[in-house]
Protein backbone atom coordinates (compact mmCIF):
# COMPACT_ATOMS: atom_id res chain seq x y z
CA UNK A 1 0.00 0.00 0.00
CA UNK A 2 0.97 3.69 -0.41
CA UNK A 3 0.17 6.49 0.99
CA UNK A 4 0.50 9.25 -2.53
CA UNK A 5 1.30 12.87 -1.62
CA UNK A 6 0.98 15.70 -3.58
CA UNK A 7 3.99 18.18 -3.58
CA UNK A 8 4.99 20.66 -5.80
CA UNK A 9 7.11 20.33 -8.40
CA UNK A 10 10.74 20.63 -8.40
CA UNK A 11 13.59 21.22 -10.43
CA UNK A 12 15.59 18.26 -11.73
CA UNK A 13 18.60 20.57 -10.10
CA UNK A 14 17.31 20.38 -6.64
CA UNK A 15 17.00 16.47 -6.76
CA UNK A 16 20.67 15.79 -7.88
CA UNK A 17 22.53 18.76 -7.85
CA UNK A 18 22.21 19.21 -3.88
CA UNK A 19 22.96 15.60 -3.52
CA UNK A 20 25.91 14.99 -5.60
CA UNK A 21 27.30 17.12 -3.32
CA UNK A 22 26.01 15.06 -0.25
CA UNK A 23 27.72 12.13 -2.08
CA UNK A 24 30.84 13.73 -2.76
CA UNK A 25 31.49 14.84 1.06
CA UNK A 26 30.36 11.49 1.47
CA UNK A 27 33.54 9.75 -0.40
CA UNK A 28 35.42 12.53 0.73
CA UNK A 29 35.15 11.39 4.20
CA UNK A 30 35.51 7.90 3.33
CA UNK A 31 38.80 8.67 1.59
CA UNK A 32 40.36 10.63 3.78
CA UNK A 33 40.43 8.12 6.71
CA UNK A 34 42.64 5.62 4.83
CA UNK A 35 46.15 8.28 4.50
CA UNK A 36 45.99 9.55 7.95
CA UNK A 37 44.75 6.35 9.91
CA UNK A 38 49.09 5.66 10.58
CA UNK A 39 48.44 9.22 12.28
CA UNK A 40 45.46 8.54 14.46
CA UNK A 41 47.99 5.52 15.82
CA UNK A 42 50.78 7.63 16.55
CA UNK A 43 47.94 10.03 18.14
CA UNK A 44 46.56 7.66 20.50
CA UNK A 45 49.03 5.49 20.60
CA UNK A 46 48.02 2.27 19.77
CA UNK A 47 48.97 -0.27 17.64
CA UNK A 48 48.53 -1.47 13.93
CA UNK A 49 46.18 -3.94 14.95
CA UNK A 50 44.09 -2.02 17.16
CA UNK A 51 43.68 0.52 14.37
CA UNK A 52 41.73 -2.27 12.29
CA UNK A 53 38.79 -1.47 14.68
CA UNK A 54 38.87 2.11 13.18
CA UNK A 55 37.07 0.30 9.83
CA UNK A 56 35.79 -2.91 11.21
CA UNK A 57 33.43 -0.65 13.85
CA UNK A 58 31.77 1.26 10.88
CA UNK A 59 31.20 -1.08 9.20
CA UNK A 60 29.50 -3.04 11.76
CA UNK A 61 27.65 -0.17 12.52
CA UNK A 62 26.71 0.37 8.97
CA UNK A 63 25.31 -3.32 8.59
CA UNK A 64 22.81 -2.38 11.45
CA UNK A 65 22.32 1.18 10.45
CA UNK A 66 21.20 0.76 6.46
CA UNK A 67 18.40 -1.88 6.44
CA UNK A 68 17.18 0.08 9.71
CA UNK A 69 17.12 3.89 8.02
CA UNK A 70 16.67 2.54 4.70
CA UNK A 71 13.05 1.08 5.28
CA UNK A 72 12.20 4.08 7.87
CA UNK A 73 12.72 6.26 4.87
CA UNK A 74 10.13 4.13 2.70
CA UNK A 75 7.64 4.48 5.68
CA UNK A 76 8.23 7.94 7.05
CA UNK A 77 10.32 9.60 3.88
CA UNK A 78 13.45 9.66 2.55
CA UNK A 79 14.48 13.46 3.24
CA UNK A 80 13.27 13.09 6.74
CA UNK A 81 15.63 9.95 7.38
CA UNK A 82 18.33 11.35 5.42
CA UNK A 83 18.42 14.68 7.78
CA UNK A 84 18.30 12.40 10.65
CA UNK A 85 21.73 10.13 8.81
CA UNK A 86 23.42 13.11 8.40
CA UNK A 87 23.09 14.51 11.79
CA UNK A 88 24.14 11.38 13.49
CA UNK A 89 27.33 11.50 10.91
CA UNK A 90 28.15 15.16 12.04
CA UNK A 91 28.07 14.04 15.72
CA UNK A 92 29.86 11.06 14.61
CA UNK A 93 32.49 13.18 12.70
CA UNK A 94 33.08 16.42 15.55
CA UNK A 95 33.62 13.19 18.05
CA UNK A 96 36.23 11.42 15.42
CA UNK A 97 37.99 14.80 15.02
CA UNK A 98 38.14 15.66 18.97
CA UNK A 99 37.96 12.47 20.99
CA UNK A 100 40.12 12.31 24.14
CA UNK A 101 40.68 8.31 23.79
CA UNK A 102 40.68 6.12 21.16
CA UNK A 103 37.25 4.01 22.39
CA UNK A 104 35.75 7.80 22.19
CA UNK A 105 36.88 7.93 18.68
CA UNK A 106 35.61 4.16 18.14
CA UNK A 107 32.57 5.14 19.34
CA UNK A 108 32.28 8.36 17.11
CA UNK A 109 32.99 5.78 14.26
CA UNK A 110 29.99 3.91 15.49
CA UNK A 111 27.65 6.63 14.87
CA UNK A 112 28.52 7.36 11.76
CA UNK A 113 27.43 3.87 10.35
CA UNK A 114 24.14 5.38 8.91
CA UNK A 115 26.55 7.08 6.02
CA UNK A 116 26.12 4.04 4.36
CA UNK A 117 22.57 4.71 4.54
CA UNK A 118 22.70 8.13 2.78
CA UNK A 119 22.80 6.39 -0.59
CA UNK A 120 19.59 4.40 -0.70
CA UNK A 121 17.61 7.25 0.56
CA UNK A 122 18.93 9.71 -2.06
CA UNK A 123 17.60 6.60 -4.56
CA UNK A 124 14.54 6.82 -3.04
CA UNK A 125 13.89 10.47 -3.43
CA UNK A 126 15.49 10.71 -7.35
CA UNK A 127 13.23 7.62 -8.15
CA UNK A 128 10.31 8.92 -6.59
CA UNK A 129 10.53 12.67 -7.76
CA UNK A 130 12.01 11.67 -11.42
CA UNK A 131 10.46 10.10 -14.48
CA UNK A 132 13.00 6.81 -15.03
CA UNK A 133 14.93 8.26 -17.71
CA UNK A 134 16.18 11.32 -15.40
CA UNK A 135 16.25 9.10 -12.29
CA UNK A 136 18.43 6.31 -14.24
CA UNK A 137 20.90 9.39 -14.88
CA UNK A 138 20.84 10.93 -11.38
CA UNK A 139 21.41 7.66 -9.95
CA UNK A 140 24.36 7.38 -12.25
CA UNK A 141 25.65 10.66 -10.94
CA UNK A 142 25.50 9.89 -7.42
CA UNK A 143 27.41 7.04 -7.80
CA UNK A 144 29.74 8.62 -9.37
CA UNK A 145 30.16 11.31 -7.22
CA UNK A 146 30.53 8.83 -4.61
CA UNK A 147 33.80 7.65 -6.10
CA UNK A 148 35.19 10.40 -7.50
CA UNK A 149 34.46 11.89 -3.74
CA UNK A 150 36.35 8.72 -2.00
CA UNK A 151 39.44 9.37 -4.56
CA UNK A 152 39.81 13.20 -3.89
CA UNK A 153 39.52 12.58 -0.02
CA UNK A 154 42.82 10.35 -0.12
CA UNK A 155 44.65 13.39 -1.71
CA UNK A 156 42.99 15.65 0.94
CA UNK A 157 43.75 13.24 4.15
CA UNK A 158 47.02 13.48 2.77
CA UNK A 159 47.73 16.90 1.97
CA UNK A 160 46.08 18.58 4.85
CA UNK A 161 47.41 16.33 7.29
CA UNK A 162 51.11 17.21 5.78
CA UNK A 163 50.03 21.41 6.03
CA UNK A 164 48.39 21.09 9.86
CA UNK A 165 50.17 18.02 11.16
CA UNK A 166 47.62 17.56 13.36
CA UNK A 167 45.18 14.51 13.40
CA UNK A 168 42.60 16.27 15.16
CA UNK A 169 42.55 19.57 13.14
CA UNK A 170 42.48 17.69 9.85
CA UNK A 171 39.51 15.26 10.95
CA UNK A 172 37.40 18.76 11.45
CA UNK A 173 37.30 18.80 7.56
CA UNK A 174 34.54 16.00 7.54
CA UNK A 175 32.42 17.95 10.82
CA UNK A 176 32.57 21.39 8.39
CA UNK A 177 31.46 19.48 5.09
CA UNK A 178 28.87 17.48 6.45
CA UNK A 179 27.66 20.65 8.48
CA UNK A 180 26.88 22.00 5.28
CA UNK A 181 25.21 18.75 4.00
CA UNK A 182 23.03 19.24 6.93
CA UNK A 183 22.27 22.61 5.61
CA UNK A 184 21.76 21.80 2.03
CA UNK A 185 18.99 18.92 3.20
CA UNK A 186 17.23 20.55 5.41
CA UNK A 187 16.58 23.34 3.39
CA UNK A 188 16.30 22.79 -0.30
CA UNK A 189 15.97 18.70 -0.80
CA UNK A 190 12.55 18.04 -1.57
CA UNK A 191 10.72 15.46 -0.38
CA UNK A 192 9.80 11.83 -2.00
CA UNK A 193 6.18 11.14 -2.84
CA UNK A 194 5.24 8.01 -1.94
CA UNK A 195 4.75 5.93 1.28
CA UNK A 196 4.85 2.57 2.53
CA UNK A 197 2.21 2.15 4.71
CA UNK A 198 3.61 -0.35 7.59
CA UNK A 199 5.06 -0.55 10.85
CA UNK A 200 8.71 -1.79 11.40
CA UNK A 201 9.21 -4.86 11.90
CA UNK A 202 12.03 -4.94 14.79
CA UNK A 203 12.06 -8.46 15.26
CA UNK A 204 13.39 -9.04 11.47
CA UNK A 205 15.46 -5.98 12.17
CA UNK A 206 17.31 -7.07 15.32
CA UNK A 207 17.79 -10.77 13.35
CA UNK A 208 19.31 -9.28 10.27
CA UNK A 209 22.01 -6.68 12.26
CA UNK A 210 23.04 -9.46 14.51
CA UNK A 211 23.30 -12.13 11.45
CA UNK A 212 25.20 -9.35 9.50
CA UNK A 213 27.51 -8.18 12.26
CA UNK A 214 28.15 -11.93 13.33
CA UNK A 215 28.84 -12.96 9.50
CA UNK A 216 31.10 -9.41 8.93
CA UNK A 217 33.12 -10.63 11.85
CA UNK A 218 33.60 -14.12 11.08
CA UNK A 219 34.61 -13.36 7.74
CA UNK A 220 37.24 -10.94 9.30
CA UNK A 221 39.30 -13.19 10.98
CA UNK A 222 36.57 -13.98 13.79
CA UNK A 223 36.15 -17.43 14.71
CA UNK A 224 34.86 -19.99 13.03
CA UNK A 225 31.92 -21.09 15.45
CA UNK A 226 30.98 -17.25 14.10
CA UNK A 227 30.23 -18.25 11.00
CA UNK A 228 27.68 -21.19 11.83
CA UNK A 229 26.35 -18.65 14.29
CA UNK A 230 25.69 -16.11 11.22
CA UNK A 231 23.67 -18.82 9.56
CA UNK A 232 21.42 -19.96 12.33
CA UNK A 233 20.53 -16.02 12.85
CA UNK A 234 20.14 -15.23 8.96
CA UNK A 235 18.04 -18.65 8.54
CA UNK A 236 15.95 -17.21 11.83
CA UNK A 237 15.65 -13.62 9.94
CA UNK A 238 14.33 -15.64 6.74
CA UNK A 239 11.51 -17.04 9.01
CA UNK A 240 10.39 -13.95 10.67
CA UNK A 241 10.10 -11.99 7.59
CA UNK A 242 8.49 -14.78 6.12
CA UNK A 243 6.04 -14.58 8.89
CA UNK A 244 5.65 -11.12 9.29
CA UNK A 245 2.40 -9.08 7.67
CA UNK A 246 5.17 -5.91 6.91
CA UNK A 247 8.54 -7.39 6.93
CA UNK A 248 11.48 -5.46 7.12
CA UNK A 249 12.55 -6.75 3.81
CA UNK A 250 10.74 -9.13 1.66
CA UNK A 251 12.67 -11.97 1.33
CA UNK A 252 10.63 -13.63 -1.78
CA UNK A 253 11.36 -10.63 -3.52
CA UNK A 254 15.33 -10.55 -2.90
CA UNK A 255 14.62 -14.17 -4.26
CA UNK A 256 12.63 -13.51 -7.78
CA UNK A 257 13.88 -13.10 -11.27
CA UNK A 258 14.03 -9.69 -11.77
CA UNK A 259 16.42 -8.83 -8.51
CA UNK A 260 17.97 -12.49 -7.52
CA UNK A 261 20.65 -11.75 -10.75
CA UNK A 262 20.99 -8.28 -9.31
CA UNK A 263 21.99 -8.91 -5.95
CA UNK A 264 24.39 -12.20 -6.73
CA UNK A 265 26.12 -9.31 -9.02
CA UNK A 266 26.34 -6.74 -6.19
CA UNK A 267 27.92 -9.45 -3.91
CA UNK A 268 30.63 -10.59 -7.18
CA UNK A 269 31.27 -6.58 -7.18
CA UNK A 270 31.70 -5.83 -4.04
CA UNK A 271 34.01 -9.10 -3.76
CA UNK A 272 35.89 -7.74 -6.87
CA UNK A 273 35.77 -4.12 -5.92
CA UNK A 274 36.95 -3.91 -2.37
CA UNK A 275 39.08 -6.69 -1.97
CA UNK A 276 41.52 -5.58 -5.19
CA UNK A 277 41.56 -2.28 -3.68
CA UNK A 278 43.64 -2.95 -0.63
CA UNK A 279 45.66 -5.60 -2.58
CA UNK A 280 46.64 -2.98 -5.37
CA UNK A 281 47.84 -0.30 -3.16
CA UNK A 282 50.01 -2.81 -1.31
CA UNK A 283 51.41 -3.95 -4.66
CA UNK A 284 52.26 -0.62 -5.84
CA UNK A 285 53.50 0.32 -2.19
CA UNK A 286 56.25 -2.98 -2.73
CA UNK A 287 59.85 -1.78 -3.28
CA UNK A 288 60.87 -3.74 -6.24
CA UNK A 289 64.75 -3.84 -4.95
CA UNK A 290 63.56 -5.71 -2.08
CA UNK A 291 60.76 -7.79 -3.94
CA UNK A 292 61.57 -7.79 -7.37
CA UNK A 293 57.84 -6.01 -7.98
CA UNK A 294 56.00 -2.59 -7.37
CA UNK A 295 56.89 1.09 -7.52
CA UNK A 296 57.75 1.46 -3.87
CA UNK A 297 55.11 4.36 -3.60
CA UNK A 298 54.14 6.16 -0.34
CA UNK A 299 51.11 7.52 0.87
CA UNK A 300 50.80 10.72 -1.61
CA UNK A 301 52.11 8.78 -5.10
CA UNK A 302 49.48 5.93 -4.25
CA UNK A 303 46.72 8.93 -3.72
CA UNK A 304 47.93 10.15 -7.45
CA UNK A 305 48.06 6.83 -8.76
CA UNK A 306 43.99 6.37 -7.41
CA UNK A 307 42.75 9.69 -8.79
CA UNK A 308 42.61 8.67 -11.84
CA UNK A 309 40.86 5.44 -10.99
CA UNK A 310 38.21 7.42 -9.27
CA UNK A 311 38.14 9.79 -12.77
CA UNK A 312 37.17 6.89 -14.98
CA UNK A 313 34.49 5.18 -12.21
CA UNK A 314 32.92 8.77 -12.13
CA UNK A 315 32.64 8.39 -16.22
CA UNK A 316 31.75 4.97 -16.14
CA UNK A 317 28.65 5.64 -13.49
CA UNK A 318 27.57 9.09 -15.21
CA UNK A 319 27.89 7.12 -18.73
CA UNK A 320 25.60 4.22 -17.60
CA UNK A 321 22.30 6.11 -18.71
CA UNK A 322 23.40 7.36 -21.98
CA UNK A 323 24.71 4.22 -23.18
CA UNK A 324 21.94 2.07 -21.83
CA UNK A 325 19.04 3.81 -23.78
CA UNK A 326 21.23 2.48 -26.65
CA UNK A 327 22.24 -0.98 -25.86
CA UNK A 328 19.56 -1.89 -23.38
CA UNK A 329 20.01 -1.56 -20.03
CA UNK A 330 20.62 -4.55 -19.07
CA UNK A 331 23.38 -4.78 -21.66
CA UNK A 332 24.80 -2.06 -20.16
CA UNK A 333 25.20 -4.47 -17.10
CA UNK A 334 26.90 -6.77 -18.46
CA UNK A 335 29.19 -4.35 -20.50
CA UNK A 336 30.50 -3.28 -17.52
CA UNK A 337 31.03 -6.70 -15.66
CA UNK A 338 32.62 -7.92 -18.80
CA UNK A 339 34.90 -4.71 -18.52
CA UNK A 340 36.04 -5.16 -15.12
CA UNK A 341 36.83 -8.54 -16.16
CA UNK A 342 38.65 -7.64 -18.83
CA UNK A 343 40.90 -5.14 -16.88
CA UNK A 344 41.77 -7.70 -13.90
CA UNK A 345 42.73 -9.52 -16.56
CA UNK A 346 44.92 -7.18 -18.10
CA UNK A 347 46.62 -6.02 -15.20
CA UNK A 348 47.84 -9.95 -14.62
CA UNK A 349 50.40 -8.72 -17.42
CA UNK A 350 50.37 -5.44 -17.37
CA UNK A 351 52.17 -4.14 -14.05
CA UNK A 352 55.69 -3.49 -14.38
CA UNK A 353 55.39 0.36 -15.03
CA UNK A 354 53.16 2.77 -13.26
CA UNK A 355 51.68 3.47 -16.51
CA UNK A 356 50.98 0.11 -17.75
CA UNK A 357 49.28 -0.53 -14.53
CA UNK A 358 47.19 2.63 -14.98
CA UNK A 359 46.12 1.93 -18.16
CA UNK A 360 45.39 -1.70 -17.23
CA UNK A 361 43.53 -0.55 -14.33
CA UNK A 362 41.58 2.22 -16.44
CA UNK A 363 39.32 -0.44 -17.71
CA UNK A 364 38.74 -2.29 -14.32
CA UNK A 365 37.41 1.37 -13.42
CA UNK A 366 35.45 2.40 -16.30
CA UNK A 367 33.70 -1.27 -15.90
CA UNK A 368 33.44 -0.70 -11.79
CA UNK A 369 31.60 2.57 -12.81
CA UNK A 370 29.15 1.09 -15.28
CA UNK A 371 28.25 -1.74 -13.27
CA UNK A 372 28.27 0.09 -9.53
CA UNK A 373 25.27 2.47 -11.54
CA UNK A 374 23.56 -0.19 -13.69
CA UNK A 375 22.64 -2.72 -10.35
CA UNK A 376 20.62 0.00 -8.18
CA UNK A 377 19.52 1.79 -10.89
CA UNK A 378 17.51 -1.63 -12.12
CA UNK A 379 16.94 -2.38 -8.75
CA UNK A 380 15.03 0.94 -8.08
CA UNK A 381 13.27 0.88 -11.03
CA UNK A 382 12.51 -3.41 -10.40
CA UNK A 383 11.54 -3.24 -6.68
CA UNK A 384 7.92 -1.52 -6.14
CA UNK A 385 7.84 2.01 -5.44
CA UNK A 386 7.51 2.23 -1.87
CA UNK A 387 10.04 -0.61 -1.39
CA UNK A 388 13.24 1.55 -3.44
CA UNK A 389 15.39 2.71 0.00
CA UNK A 390 15.17 -0.77 1.60
CA UNK A 391 15.58 -2.72 -2.03
CA UNK A 392 18.71 -0.33 -3.07
CA UNK A 393 19.92 -0.73 0.95
CA UNK A 394 20.08 -4.17 0.00
CA UNK A 395 21.81 -3.74 -2.68
CA UNK A 396 24.94 -2.05 -0.20
CA UNK A 397 24.52 -4.56 2.11
CA UNK A 398 25.38 -7.36 -0.20
CA UNK A 399 28.20 -5.65 -1.76
CA UNK A 400 29.79 -5.03 1.86
CA UNK A 401 29.62 -8.49 2.13
CA UNK A 402 31.24 -9.57 -0.90
CA UNK A 403 34.35 -6.73 0.30
CA UNK A 404 34.86 -8.59 3.66
CA UNK A 405 34.66 -12.15 2.12
CA UNK A 406 37.41 -10.52 -0.30
CA UNK A 407 39.20 -9.36 2.16
CA UNK A 408 39.51 -12.72 4.28
CA UNK A 409 39.99 -14.88 0.71
CA UNK A 410 42.74 -12.30 -0.56
CA UNK A 411 44.36 -12.18 3.07
CA UNK A 412 44.85 -16.03 3.26
CA UNK A 413 46.25 -15.90 -0.39
CA UNK A 414 48.81 -13.52 0.14
CA UNK A 415 49.91 -15.18 3.55
CA UNK A 416 50.12 -18.33 1.73
CA UNK A 417 52.03 -17.68 -0.94
CA UNK A 418 55.17 -15.83 0.31
CA UNK A 419 58.62 -14.93 -0.78
CA UNK A 420 60.77 -17.91 1.08
CA UNK A 421 62.39 -16.61 4.48
CA UNK A 422 59.60 -13.80 4.42
CA UNK A 423 56.20 -12.87 5.20
CA UNK A 424 55.92 -10.54 1.69
CA UNK A 425 53.61 -12.41 -1.00
CA UNK A 426 55.14 -13.06 -4.11
CA UNK A 427 54.17 -11.42 -7.86
CA UNK A 428 52.25 -14.26 -8.45
CA UNK A 429 49.87 -13.83 -4.91
CA UNK A 430 48.88 -10.71 -6.58
CA UNK A 431 48.44 -12.09 -10.15
CA UNK A 432 45.88 -15.22 -8.05
CA UNK A 433 44.03 -12.20 -6.52
CA UNK A 434 43.88 -10.23 -9.80
CA UNK A 435 42.88 -13.75 -11.63
CA UNK A 436 39.76 -14.44 -8.79
CA UNK A 437 38.57 -11.00 -9.62
CA UNK A 438 38.00 -11.14 -13.50
CA UNK A 439 36.61 -14.97 -12.40
CA UNK A 440 34.30 -13.12 -10.10
CA UNK A 441 33.17 -10.82 -12.89
CA UNK A 442 32.93 -13.29 -15.25
CA UNK A 443 30.64 -15.55 -12.73
CA UNK A 444 28.77 -12.13 -12.20
CA UNK A 445 27.94 -12.21 -15.98
CA UNK A 446 27.22 -15.81 -16.26
CA UNK A 447 24.48 -16.03 -13.29
CA UNK A 448 22.79 -13.26 -14.45
CA UNK A 449 22.04 -14.37 -18.16
CA UNK A 450 21.26 -18.19 -16.72
CA UNK A 451 18.65 -15.76 -14.41
CA UNK A 452 17.31 -14.38 -17.48
CA UNK A 453 17.10 -17.83 -19.67
CA UNK A 454 15.23 -19.27 -16.67
CA UNK A 455 12.93 -16.38 -16.32
CA UNK A 456 12.53 -16.01 -20.12
CA UNK A 457 11.31 -20.12 -20.42
CA UNK A 458 8.90 -19.39 -17.21
CA UNK A 459 7.55 -17.15 -19.16
CA UNK A 460 6.41 -13.41 -17.35
CA UNK A 461 4.19 -13.58 -14.37
CA UNK A 462 1.64 -11.21 -14.36
CA UNK A 463 2.28 -8.26 -13.16
CA UNK A 464 6.02 -8.16 -13.12
CA UNK A 465 8.72 -7.59 -14.83
CA UNK A 466 11.45 -10.17 -16.09
CA UNK A 467 15.05 -9.95 -15.27
CA UNK A 468 17.07 -8.58 -18.62
CA UNK A 469 14.08 -8.08 -20.22
CA UNK A 470 14.08 -4.54 -21.22
CA UNK A 471 15.17 -3.68 -24.82
CA UNK A 472 17.29 -0.71 -26.00
CA UNK A 473 15.72 2.98 -25.15
CA UNK A 474 12.88 1.22 -23.10
CA UNK A 475 12.46 0.89 -19.60
CA UNK A 476 13.33 -2.13 -17.61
Amino acid sequence: MTQPLNPPPVKVSAVVGLLVFVEITSGLIQGMMLPITPAIGKAYGVSNAALHWVSVVQLLSAAICVPIFARLGDMYGHRKLLRISLLFLLAGSALVAWAPSFELLLAGRALMGPMSALLPLEFGIVRSRLEPGRARSAIGMLVGSLTLGTSLGLIVGGVVHAVLKDVHHTLTVPVVMTALCVVVVAFWVPESVERAVASIDWAGAAALSLGLVTLLLGVSGGPVALLGAAAALLALWVRIELRAEHPLVDVRNLVRPRLVGLYAASFMLGFSMFGAQTASATFMASVPEKVGYGFGFDALPLALMMIPSGLFAMAGASAMAGIGTRVGHDATLLLGLGLTAAGYLLVTVLHAHPAQFLAATAFISLGTGVALASIPALIAERAPITDIAISTGMYNTFKTLGGSVSGAVFAGVLSTMVIGGTASPTEGGYVTVWLICAAASVLAVLFLLAVARRASAAGPAAGSVPAFASAPGKES
